[in-house]
């Protein structure tokens, strides 16, 4: 399978008559826009604001931020059954515009806060973000729709946007093309080159509404492990749907579109060592679930995938870390050598114990950062995303102290940030 990621590096947004690219400034039809996504009666009225980076500006009720993409060539579009039909993505051209996020903003009775600072201390433990040119959608919640239907609304809010946005780049000579390109699993099989054969264990979340990963636009709450091409990932067939839960518990849609870990088992594949697949898997609910899930994620990884070694990584916190080391466990037991990417819960000072479940198999940990380390952050100039936090009883241009999970992209368990721990 091979997969053509044309990119095109966008320097400034703005709006203007019609949504267009030219000479890396992205000028968009706010009313067009909005006529798009308001044709949703899930939403009610919407809102779009430009937030630029190195700005004094405050992003505040963040739920998932996007990069804009959409198929120029291949089947169905990026973000199968959601925006689109349902075909095979990974295949044929995708194009990227870098350097531009779709930031999906709304209110909701439960989820928990989330903030993007685009200057001072905020924005350098969030550089990724603080960076982008970020399209900000602001929706309102109509009463007769309850809080389900509102958030199923705003994740296709986000991805109708994105595919909207991308279209601008058609026709148009890319800044750079990537190419992702992997051999069917008898191809793989046949590697002789007596390097390492490594397997990536991706581990999603699926447990409730607004707390669901979407895999192919589907909730994937009973999903056993599943193999899939890597090129699938870059392409949208996984994108953030939990929508009740800390940023520092999980991976916004657009690090899962650059997906971290894949990059560099692609980059080193050949060289170092010999990357034969991905499984994904959901971190379930209960106990007989999670070990069932392990004993069966380690039979394709070892007797499928015929592994040497494994990544393993998981989405949210606490509950999953259960998944994460059943599944460590499992491999090894089977002679597959694990590395675990995990991010720390213990307290703010660090001094408690930062996961919820260990056992002795897991030797070989990465930290990307303890999720509860607070940070004071300045006033800021400006507030967009709402009026209003929707739990800080405090006004949400101010100053404030806040722990790391409020902050999208301080801590990634995917590779998406620049924080990590180191033990002596």
């Amino acid at each position: 399978m091979r997969l053509e990621l044309a990119q095109y590096h966008i320097h400034d947004v703005c709006f203007g008559n019609q949504t267009i690219t030219k000479d890396g400034v992205l000028t968009i039809c706010k009313e067009e826009l909005l006529g798009l996504l308001e044709e949703d009666p899930r939403l009610g009225k919407v809102n779009i604001e430009l937030v630029h980076p190195g700005e004094k500006v405050r992003i505040i009720n963040v739920l998932d931020v996007i990069e804009p993409r959409v198929k120029a060539d291949g089947l169905g579009g990026v973000f199968p059954g959601i925006t689109g039909r349902v075909e095979i993505v990974g295949q044929g051209r995708t194009l990227a515009l870098k350097g531009v996020g779709i930031v999906n903003t709304g209110c909701t009775d439960i989820s928990l806060e989330a903030v993007i600072d685009m200057a001072g201390p905020g924005a350098r433990l969030s550089p990724y973000y603080s960076s982008l040119h970020n399209v900000v959608i602001v929706p309102t919640r109509v009463p007769h729709v309850d809080q389900i239907d509102f958030v199923e609304g705003m994740v296709a809010a986000g991805l109708k946007a994105a595919e909207y946005l991308a279209c601008a780049a058609k026709g148009l000579a890319p800044s750079e093309i990537e190419v992702y390109e992997m051999g069917t699993l008898t191809e793989t099989m046949s590697n002789a080159s007596g390097l390492p054969r490594v397997a990536y264990l991706y581990q999603i979340y699926s447990h409730r509404d607004m707390r669901d990963t979407r895999y192919y636009g589907e909730k994937p709450r009973h999903l056993i492990p599943t193999l899939i091409h890597p090129n699938e990932v870059f392409d949208g067939a996984i994108v953030a749907g939990d929508y009740d839960m800390p940023s520092g518990m999980k991976n916004e849609t657009i690090v899962i579109q650059n997906h971290p870990i894949i990059k560099e088992l692609y980059k080193r594949h050949g060289k170092e060592l010999w990357f034969v697949g991905i499984v994904i898997t959901n971190e379930h609910a209960r106990i007989d679930e999670k070990e069932k899930s392990a004993v069966l994620a380690a039979k394709m990884i070892k007797h499928i995938l015929g592994a040497d070694a494994a990544i393993i990584s998981q989405t949210g916190g606490g509950h999953p870390n259960i998944d994460l080391m059943l599944n460590c466990r499992k491999c090894e037991q089977q002679g597959i050598k694990t590395v675990i990417v995990v991010s720390e819960e213990s307290s703010a000072d660090g001094s408690q114990f930062p996961l919820t479940m260990i056992v002795p198999e897991a030797n070989a940990i990465i930290s990307t950062g303890n999720i509860n380390e607070e940070v004071e952050l300045p006033a800021m100039e400006r507030v967009v995303g709402g009026e209003k936090f929707r739990r800080l009883k405090v006004f949400p241009n101010g100053e404030l102290r806040i722990p790391f999970y409020m902050i999208p992209g301080s801590t990634s368990q995917i590779g998406g940030a620049r924080i990590t721990a180191s033990y002596f």
